[in-house]
Formats: structure tokens, C-alpha cells, sequence
């Protein structure tokens, strides 16, 4: 008989076990998150037509929202898709959207290249990155962004996901997650929203949003001044966890 995972529990199933020490940020509303099937062999097949309010698809729709600024971000988003896609063949069907590329007019779907010049002038990458960590600043690019969230929208409604997951430090936008939540609200199925933090060492602060449902980090290999804004009183879950890759995840 087979066992039914929330894609949220699930989520946590593949980051927590032996071998590493993540930490669970916000604790996950995984009674309420789309379920999946621990027995792959009992899975339904998938089911075509458009979906009534309310109702759930038999194959689940996985949106990662990612940015190829590094080849850190797109190569955690594609193990993460192998590893999820292994355990749970035929149940889930997984996009990767590079939503700064896809979503936003020129010269605002620059971000890549943009990064890269930052790469070739660290000067000018370590003062972006620095005055990026201003409260105000953040809060300037939250209202100027918004124009352009019905670009962004409709970049998200196309996908139609049952779970959104961010490996990246821009993909959990106040934009971003209210988009996610009046979906859900219009389309009467519950759809989580997790970030995984792929940054080791001192992570930005737009990592760390209060609006998700959960986020991961490496463990106490990240530092943050932003832990205590977002992790539930009065002290942040703890996990252990192995990296997200293919090769010893298969092995299990």
C-alpha cells in the first residue's frame, strides 16, 4: 500500500539525513502542501484537462526558480530535479525558470550579463553586493520591481505549479511570493513556496523571506544576522542533511 508525502515533506525527506547539518529556518506547513506517493509503482498516470478550483492533479507541477548569475544556481536547481525525479518517478514533471531572463523586459532581463561584468570588476561587485544589503535599498527595489509584476506573473501562471522552490537570492521577492499566494488563492489549491539557500558562508539578506513557507541553509555553515527574522521562536529547527546530488542520493 502505498504512503502519501506532502512535496514539502518530501522536499525535506531528500535535504535531511546523515552526512550534514542543515538547518530548517521555518518550519514547514507540510499537512496542507500537494502529496506525492513513497510507492512509485501505485502512482496514477497523469491526467490531462484543465483542473477545477480546488483540485489537485494527479502529476505534480514543481516550478524552480533560479538565475544562471554563477553555474552554482542552475547546477543545485538540475540535481535537485534528478534527485526528487528518482524518487519519485512519473509523479512529478519539474521546470527550471530563469525568471529574471524570462519574465522582465530589456534592459531589466540583463541580470546575467550583468553578473558577469560584476565578475570582471570585483570592486564593483563587493560595493553592489555591500549597499544591496541596505533595509532601504531592498525596500526601493521591491517597489520599483512591482511595475513589472504582471510579467512576472504571467511567467508563474504559465508554469501552473503545484510547489515553487528558489535557489536564488532574488527569487523570493515580495513580488514574487505575493504572485505565488493569489495564485493559490484564485486557483484553490495550496501551493508551497521553499527556498533553499545555495550560498555557504555570510548569506544576503534577500535570501531570508517571511513569506515562504520553509527555508533551508547548509547548516551552520551559513551565517546570517536575518536568521532571527525569519526562524521560529525560539529557536530554529535543526536537521541533518547531505548535499543535494545525484550520485549519493541514488545510491540509498
Amino acid at each position: 500500500m502505498s504512503r502519501a508525502r506532502s512535496l514539502l515533506a518530501a522536499l525535506r525527506s531528500l535535504l535531511c539525513a546523515r552526512g550534514g547539518a542543515w538547518r530548517v529556518l521555518r518550519r514547514a506547513r507540510v499537512a496542507a502542501s500537494p502529496s506525492l506517493s513513497d510507492d512509485a509503482s501505485s502512482a496514477p498516470a497523469p491526467r490531462g484537462g484543465a483542473l477545477a478550483v480546488g483540485e489537485e492533479r494527479r502529476t505534480k507541477k514543481l516550478l524552480i526558480l533560479m538565475s544562471d548569475t554563477g553555474g552554482g544556481h542552475r547546477a543545485s536547481a538540475q540535481a535537485l530535479v534528478d534527485a526528487l525525479e528518482g524518487l519519485y518517478p512519473g509523479q512529478l514533471n519539474a521546470t527550471m525558470l530563469d525568471i529574471w531572463t524570462a519574465a522582465p523586459p530589456y534592459p531589466f532581463n540583463q541580470v546575467v550579463p550583468l553578473y558577469r561584468f560584476f565578475g570582471r570588476h570585483p570592486r564593483v561587485w563587493r560595493l553592489t553586493y555591500h549597499t544591496s544589503r541596505s533595509s532601504v535599498l531592498r525596500w526601493s527595489h521591491n517597489k520599483f520591481t512591482s511595475v513589472m509584476r504582471p510579467l512576472f506573473r504571467r511567467a508563474i501562471e504559465q508554469c501552473d505549479p503545484d510547489m515553487v522552490v528558489s535557489v536564488h537570492p532574488m527569487c523570493q521577492s515580495r513580488m514574487i511570493t505575493h504572485i505565488v499566494r493569489d495564485l493559490s488563492k484564485r486557483t484553490g489549491r495550496p501551493i508551497p513556496f521553499a527556498t533553499i539557500v545555495t550560498d555557504l558562508g555570510t548569506a544576503h539578506p534577500t535570501w531570508f523571506s517571511k513569506k515562504v513557507d520553509a527555508i533551508f541553509v547548509p547548516g551552520e555553515a551559513v551565517r546570517s544576522p536575518f536568521f532571527s527574522a525569519v526562524a521560529p521562536a525560539p529557536a530554529a529547527s535543526r536537521a541533518r542533511a547531505r548535499p543535494i546530488c545525484p550520485s549519493p542520493l541514488n545510491a540509498r
